[in-house]
């Protein structure tokens, strides 16, 4: 059987066919329109809500900081306890009337900062029309004498030039001397253990359970011991402490307290400061019975 060569013929797309491919495309293109012109529209949208925001915005700003509804009716004070509210509002330039939106919180605050007893303060606004003030002040522990008495924190930190404006419970803490001004201002690195030392003296006073408010004074002595002063009734009695620590001879001094009241009597003088004898109290006795004693002998006391 003898073969055949393939014969050439032309090929006629079918019309049907065509179209469909033709319509499918057109779909196609006015698909891509469409989702083109509704991404636009969506963009124009946001553009024309943002605008309107804007401007919604910007009116309220401007209602808000010109309407009374917003003015400043109080000035609240917290934390407050040696200075007067009054004092701090007024160094705050807070005032009544004043719009809340246009308030400078941190001017505010660096303004009731500037109070000597103020550590820290904040200022926030409180809505429709209260702003707060928060204040940390400085807690005094003891007035220090350096020429002129000064308030001292536990830590001492010389805050405060003490005044007669000033309350009457801090005018009533311990006065510590004997420390001199030509001296912290020249070296006061080596002034500033001193006082410090005091100031534990002050502290450890309390924590020994003796009355703080018998303890009018500290001195600092020319050989760097440390002397309290106190009030027992109408008499003011001098108590050597030592160079520190001392709790243990502020725990000597109440077990010679007990004893002298055992005696019906007072000392105008301890000394707790025996290096070669600490088991031994020096004391200058004042009969309770005969308060005009002129020389009161110096008897020795043992201590436990």
């Amino acid at each position: 059987m003898k073969g055949h060569a393939p014969s050439s013929a032309s090929f006629t797309p079918e019309t049907g066919a065509l179209s469909r491919r033709a319509h499918a495309q057109e779909f196609r293109r006015g698909d891509r329109a469409k989702k083109i012109a509704l991404a636009c529209v969506r963009v124009l949208a946001a553009c024309a809500l943002s605008a309107l925001l804007g401007v919604g915005a910007v009116q309220a700003y401007q209602w808000s900081t010109r309407s009374p509804f917003f003015g400043v009716r109080a000035v609240r004070v917290r934390g407050n306890v040696h200075v007067q509210a009054s004092e701090l509002t007024a160094r705050s330039g807070l005032l009544v009337g004043q719009n809340l939106f246009r308030v400078d919180l941190a001017a505010a605050a660096r303004g009731v900062e500037s109070s000597p007893w103020v550590i820290s303060a904040s200022v926030s606004r409180q809505l429709p029309s209260s702003i707060d003030i928060e204040v940390r002040e400085h807690v005094p522990v003891a007035r220090v004498q350096l020429g002129q008495a000064y308030f001292s924190d536990a830590e001492g930190k010389l805050f405060k030039r003490v005044g007669d404006d000033d309350d009457v419970s801090s005018h009533a803490l311990p006065l510590i001397t004997g420390l001199a001004r030509a001296d912290w201002d020249a070296h006061r690195d080596d002034v500033l253990p001193q006082l410090r030392a005091s100031l534990q003296l002050v502290s450890d006073w309390r924590d020994a359970g003796l009355a703080a408010e018998e303890l009018t004074e500290v001195r600092v002595d020319a050989d760097g011991a440390f002397t309290a002063i106190a009030r027992q009734g109408s008499l003011s009695q001098e108590v050597r402490v030592g160079h520190g620590p001392f709790a243990a001879n502020l725990h000597r001094l109440i077990q010679v307290r007990v004893e002298l009241t055992r005696r019906n009597a007072q000392a105008s003088h301890i000394d707790l400061d025996n290096p070669s004898r600490p088991d031994e109290v020096a004391a200058q006795i004042v009969r309770n019975d005969d308060p005009s004693t002129a020389r009161p002998k110096t008897q020795v006391a043992r201590g436990e």
